[in-house]
């Protein structure tokens, strides 16, 4: 935290005294900045941060020098403005930020797709969870079956030149998790379970390999589809679900994570980018 806000204040001397050679730097260190402090939990002050961020690279995507890589450094910021802005109650201000993040990477995966389609997943995600908070349940719906797609095609490229390479499984694993619960919100009870299957499925996958990381969220996951089923009366489904490898405790699904957050993931900008 030290460091990054000294990094702050060492770029904002320099772009007072060279404003085209360094305001991107005092753009990078300010987002990064935003980023620490949004996961420390001071939203506020990472919502001032963000935002400074955010008006300096609004300037530079409009200038003639490498619009492209400023265009991408301003759809991240945009991206971690609008997840703040949800954090702090402001939905309709968080739609807006996060709708200019998607809008920026559609044009960017048409120039170069590869590249930015994992930020394209990401802030579709969270354009479905800010659109469910206003109450666009149908466009929220449409964004994260977008979200859910890019991770499918990402997984199956992987997979070409890796077998066992599946960097995006948790992401894939969240956004269909939240898939379930707008589908359960929408009355589709079907799909919403069997979204949820999947998503269990590979927070399985992901407990398997990294345990400490992933094990808790494969156990409230399991423990909710279990409840679930048997709620819908599915009963024989519920039982018959491998759960055997790891106990999981009911207990864990008492309170159902039905409110799906917005992801700020480290956008921390590369300092040699």
């Amino acid at each position: 935290m030290i460091v990054a806000e000294q990094a702050v204040d060492h770029c904002r001397v320099l772009a007072e005294a060279d404003p085209d050679r360094h305001r991107a730097d005092l753009a990078r260190s300010l987002h990064n900045l935003g980023a620490i402090l949004g996961e420390v939990g001071r939203a506020r002050e990472a919502l001032t941060a963000v935002e400074q961020a955010v008006a300096i690279r609004r300037v530079l995507a409009e200038a003639e020098a490498e619009p492209e890589r400023h265009r991408a450094d301003l759809a991240s910021s945009l991206h971690n403005l609008g997840a703040i802005l949800g954090e702090v109650g402001r939905a309709r201000e968080a739609l807006t930020a996060v709708e200019q993040a998607v809008a920026i990477y559609r044009e960017l995966v048409e120039a170069e797709s590869d590249r930015h389609r994992p930020d394209l997943a990401d802030s579709l995600y969270n354009l479905g969870i800010c659109l469910r908070d206003v109450g666009r349940a149908r466009e929220a719906l449409t964004a994260i079956e977008q979200t859910v797609a890019i991770y499918r095609e990402l997984a199956e490229a992987e997979a070409e030149v890796e077998a066992e390479s599946d960097r995006h499984r948790p992401d894939r694993a969240h956004s269909l998790y939240s898939l379930g619960v707008i589908l359960s919100e929408m009355g589709d009870l079907d799909g919403a379970l069997r979204a949820q299957h999947e998503a269990v499925t590979l927070w399985r996958e992901c407990a398997e390999q990294d345990p400490e990381l992933y094990e808790a969220r494969y156990q409230r996951a399991a423990a909710q589809l279990r409840r679930d089923l048997n709620l819908t009366g599915h009963h024989e489904h519920a039982v018959a679900f491998d759960l055997a490898a790891e106990p999981v405790d009911d207990c864990a699904a008492t309170t159902r994570d039905d409110a799906p957050q917005p992801s700020m993931p480290d956008q921390r900008d590369d300092p040699g980018r």
